[in-house]
């Protein structure tokens, strides 16, 4: 799963992995600022990451558009966790 993030009509990024388990793109908004992320979770072999690729400031004025795309040159990762494994269920 992939998408692209144009600001203004700008392309900012290609962000995606092909093993996404759940992806967040999203914006910030306080008194003080505004910002987009893009960051998922996903598989590697038989290990989860939780994978950080932007975390952009945004004009009021700007607009934001999130795009499907089938693929694309995605940037290496700001923070990259590995995440522990969760407790079976009960």
């Amino acid at each position: 799963m992939y998408y692209q993030i144009l600001i203004n009509g700008i392309p900012l990024g290609i962000f995606g992995h092909p093993n996404v388990q759940n992806m967040h793109l999203s914006l910030m908004v306080t008194t003080e600022r505004t910002e987009i992320f893009a960051n998922a979770v996903c598989q590697e072999g038989e290990d989860r990451y939780m994978i950080d690729w932007l975390q952009h400031p945004v004009a009021a004025d700007d607009v934001v558009e999130f795009k499907q795309v089938s693929e694309g040159l995605v940037p290496e990762p700001r923070k990259k966790y590995k995440m522990r494994a969760s407790a079976p269920d009960a």
